[in-house]
């Protein structure tokens, strides 16, 4: 056994006890469905204010996500070719790096930004079946992501678009 810490979590297979103090504000983790207290989630988007946005999984969760996120990428996926586009927007990696400009809030000048991420190329998959269905950009994954992952939420964007939904003037 070496020290990789995604084999260690499949040693042991054991409910995790949750205590809750009486008062304590509780999350409900939007995988295990369990309420559980906010120091079980990561905080995520800390802002200037020094106030925070609290995951939506818990930590217990989240790291079984990422054992499945990291088993899928090992066993599937290589990073497509510089013609590559993503089939939703349509760009090429040249163009989704050029869509964040970082200027100094002071003289407007242009700095120097480094994405941190490898790529901005993302593995899409089936949240339930874990299957994979493409290759997609970060954006339109997370626009994805942010419609529910269901073909009937895409269709209703569709029909707002034509104007054929609540009153919408359509484009």
């Amino acid at each position: 056994m070496g020290r990789d810490t995604l084999e260690q979590l499949t040693l042991f297979d054991m409910e995790e006890e949750v205590i809750i103090e009486e008062g304590e504000d509780v999350q409900e983790c939007k995988v295990c469905k369990k309420d559980k207290p906010l120091n079980h989630y990561a905080i995520k988007n800390v802002m200037s204010d020094n106030l925070g946005v609290i995951a939506k999984v818990c930590h217990t969760c989240d790291k079984i996500r990422m054992k499945e996120s990291y088993e899928r990428r090992k066993d599937f996926f290589n990073y497509p070719d510089e013609n590559y586009c993503c089939p939703i927007c349509l760009r090429n990696e040249e163009q989704l790096k050029k869509v964040n400009v970082v200027v100094d809030v002071d003289t407007y000048k242009i700095k120097e930004h480094k994405n941190k991420r490898k790529s901005v190329w993302r593995l899409d998959h089936d949240h339930i079946t874990g299957k994979v269905i493409g290759i997609l950009c970060n954006g339109c994954n997370v626009s994805k992501g942010q419609l529910g992952d269901t073909l009937s939420s895409a269709e209703r964007l569709v029909k707002y678009f034509k104007g054929e939904l609540n009153g919408s003037t359509g484009i």
